[in-house]
């Protein structure tokens, strides 16, 4: 029976370590298995709880901490199955009081977070180098624990950043475009895309690396990449598929530009992305544009075009109303 407990400590071992491997180290793997399956039960568990979007803003950490203690738990009672196989694996150096297998596992966690060996020590042989190998995995499952935190929180920062470098300009469509674009000429436009467009691909590969990144979400709109994302894609839209002949603004830092928002698209987790209700988002305001003097298209013509990117709208908005619920739009 032992020997069986063993195999499955070090099965578990294996599972969470190749969990912890793929979800800190490899940039381009997103999150392991577990952690995949912890974030999103989460996620989808706030959701029920507070769809409003007040419980989503503490998802973040919430989910971050849980991720965390799941590695730890996992580890540590695999490590602890697998010491279960060895006989008389302790030596009780405070009395003479028999030691059994809560004892164990207290010296197991006690050496996983590296406090030392508590009132315990290992029985003389291989015990003594499991012990070893023990708080060595503990160190180092522990200081990746750590970075992750750290890599997770620039992550939030930047995002955060990119949200207010957008809403700076405009919190809306209509908004962004009047500032941006005075119905004859636009202001420095691609040297702010040129800016925009590295941000957003910057977020997008943190988001890959650090998939956590997904469920931190601003108290506001200010502050939400997957709300003002969507204002800014909208107003490459009309500036690029919306004007007149000889107005239209194609330059190349708008397919720049969209090409970076298609990848952060590509970064979000499945839940943020197939949803069963059908999303279907407004168009600008068209009047509002034509009473600022923009050159813009027929109606009917500015509507068409609108549709034929309905796909890609589609996938902003939902991550869009997936992030922020409590949108009014």
């Amino acid at each position: 029976m032992q020997f069986l407990w063993a195999v499955l400590g070090v099965l578990l071992l294996l599972f969470v370590t190749l969990d912890i491997i793929w979800t800190t180290l490899w940039v381009d793997g997103g999150a392991g298995p577990l952690t995949n399956f912890v974030t999103s039960l989460i996620w989808k568990s706030l959701k029920k709880i507070g769809p409003t979007g007040k419980m989503l803003e503490q998802s973040g950490p919430v989910i971050l901490i849980m991720t965390l203690l799941t590695w730890v738990t996992a580890a540590w009672l695999g490590w602890f199955l697998l010491l279960l196989f060895i006989e008389d694996p302790l030596i009780n150096t405070i009395d003479s009081r028999p030691l059994n297998r809560l004892d164990l596992f207290y010296f197991t966690g006690t050496i996983l977070f590296t406090f030392g060996n508590g009132d315990y020590a290992p029985s003389p042989g291989i015990m003594q180098i499991l012990a070893d190998l023990l708080a060595g995995y503990g160190m180092i499952i522990l200081s990746l624990g750590i970075s992750y935190i750290l890599n997770v929180m620039e992550g939030v920062v930047g995002k955060r950043t990119l949200a207010r470098d957008i809403s700076s300009i405009g919190r809306t469509t209509e908004e962004f475009l009047t500032t941006m674009y005075d119905g004859s000429e636009s202001y420095d436009f691609s040297s702010y895309l040129n800016s925009i467009s590295s941000d957003i691909n910057h977020t997008a590969i943190k988001q890959q690396a650090y998939p956590l990144l997904n469920y931190y979400h601003g108290g506001n709109a200010d502050k939400s990449v997957a709300y003002m994302l969507p204002v800014l894609a909208d107003s490459l839209f009309v500036l690029k598929y919306g004007l007149k002949d000889g107005h239209k603004i194609d330059d190349p830092f708008i397919k720049k530009t969209m090409t970076a928002i298609e990848d952060y698209l590509e970064s979000m987790p499945s839940d943020f992305l197939n949803q069963e209700d059908e999303i279907t988002p407004g168009f600008p305001d068209y009047e509002c544009l034509d009473r600022h003097r923009l050159p813009l298209l027929s109606k009917k013509q500015f509507i068409e075009n609108f549709r034929k990117l309905k796909s890609i709208r589609h996938d902003l908005y939902t991550v869009k109303y997936e992030s922020f619920p409590q949108s009014d739009e």
